[in-house]
């Protein structure tokens, strides 16, 4: 027996307590950044829902089950409107009944392409082409017990 600290520790965060039985050896305790864009390299457009607050409004993305493309980085992801849905999801008249349910699906397989990036994007102080740039996954260093 070997006394231990319990939790580990994790960049600028809380310490992680538990980790995912489905993914304690795939995943990095410490999350790996990714930068996400659309393949066919047209604007991402998210679902999101508006409300007025006294003078100023408030805006939220709508986010659902994710699709293969998010598969080991996040258990949810926005919910990505493909152009032919624009103009319904914008328009000023209330979608008919049901509708709003149809267009919030998780985008199609292959909408999207991801490459990891480094930790430096986290930060709202950072603000330069270079934070996208890919960099290799940290390697796994955690032993299973």
């Amino acid at each position: 027996m070997v006394l231990a600290v319990w939790g580990f520790t994790s960049s600028g965060r809380a310490p992680v307590f538990n980790a995912r039985a489905e993914t304690v050896d795939s995943l990095p305790s410490d999350r790996q950044p990714f930068y996400f864009e659309r393949a066919d390299a047209l604007p991402l457009a998210f679902a999101g829902i508006w409300r007025r607050v006294g003078d100023h409004l408030e805006a939220t993305v709508i986010t659902t089950t994710p699709s293969r493309d998010m598969a080991g980085v996040h258990d949810r992801m926005p919910v990505i409107l493909s152009p032919d849905r624009w103009t319904n999801w914008l328009s000023a008249t209330p979608l008919p009944s049901g509708q709003p349910q149809i267009l919030l699906c998780p985008s199609p397989d292959g909408t999207l392409t991801r490459w990891p990036v480094g930790k430096a994007v986290g930060s709202v102080r950072n603000d330069y082409r270079e934070l996208i740039d890919p960099v290799a996954p940290p390697a796994i260093a955690q032993e299973l017990f």
